[in-house]
């Protein structure tokens, strides 16, 4: 594996849950088995070098809290790269509370239309198996500059379809910018020709160096460009045929006949450009330092 790539694979994480099935063994003999499913994918970010400064987790802000699905958990678990080898029983990753006495921890992107959303971690130890925390730092986000229509990127996620068993470790992926806004880059989404499927949804987009040095992982992350989150796969929904004619369901007790349909994903996906990424840190850091400065204190 090329080194550089080791540094943007830890600091991306998969965000799902841990649910319990059953698995019949041979011999017909039905036994418990806890699984990881993956919802959606962070990055870990961290503003300065400081390894004292509070450490930022963006995703797309579907992936916590999506009230067309009812979707707004109060809280997920986070896992590693490196525990890709390891079981949910030898560790089964980290807590990430989304909510505390009911009031939420994330913060979304002011612009109610931007899909991004991120959450301070506030861990004090680190996580199983490293002496410090993954992070991208500002310094390698791009801007509007450093995005060129068929400019070849990389981009890393946890597509749900691939759980249990590459539930642990970022699926990389290559592909071209598709589209970019003319008139607004730094404020619409782009598109990117890739695969892209649920669960890829928060996972970094970048790019990079042809001359890179790849035996030089610190001069790679000087070359190595974040342009910005996957936020959607682009689907279409096509007509189940027989016969030439529509497949219709009728569902008990209701007249109107239902149409089944069948997801085809066209191999594009949208992303949120790095500025609306910048945007969205620079806000949250304040509206942060802002409830630390009002915090009630306590009378002795």
């Amino acid at each position: 594996m090329r080194k550089w790539l080791n540094h943007w694979r830890d600091a991306t994480v998969a965000l799902g849950r841990i649910y319990e099935t059953h698995v019949t063994l041979t011999g017909g003999k039905v036994s418990k088995q806890k699984i990881f499913l993956s919802v959606g994918t962070g990055v870990i970010f961290g503003l300065n070098d400081s390894t004292k400064s509070t450490l930022w987790l963006l995703t797309a802000r579907h992936v916590l809290w999506e009230p067309s699905e009812d979707w707004e958990p109060s809280s997920l678990i986070m896992r590693f790269s490196w525990m890709d080898e390891l079981s949910l029983e030898e560790n089964p990753g980290t807590m990430l509370p989304l909510k505390v006495a009911g009031k939420r921890q994330w913060f979304p992107h002011p612009d109610k239309k931007v899909d991004l959303a991120c959450i301070p971690l506030r861990f004090r130890k680190t996580p199983h198996g490293r002496k410090s925390w993954p992070r991208i730092s500002f310094q390698e986000i791009g801007n509007t500059k450093d995005l060129y229509e068929g400019e070849p990127i990389v981009l890393l996620g946890y597509p749900d379809t691939l759980a249990p068993d590459f539930g642990a470790r970022p699926i990389v992926r290559q592909g071209i910018v598709s589209w970019v806004s003319s008139k607004t880059p730094d404020s619409s989404l782009f598109c990117i020709d890739s695969q892209v499927f649920p669960g890829n949804s928060g996972g970094p987009v970048f790019r990079w160096s042809e001359n890179l040095d790849h035996s030089k992982p610190t001069q790679g992350k000087a070359h190595v460009c974040f342009l910005g989150l996957v936020t959607q796969a682009r689907i279409h929904q096509l007509h189940l045929l027989a016969g030439g004619k529509e497949v219709e369901v009728h569902l008990q007790k209701k007249k109107p006949h239902e149409t089944l349909f069948s997801q085809s994903y066209i191999g594009l996906g949208m992303v949120e450009p790095a500025t609306r990424v910048k945007e969205l840190l620079k806000v949250a850091q304040r509206q942060k330092a802002r409830k630390r400065k009002t915090k009630p204190t306590l009378k002795k």
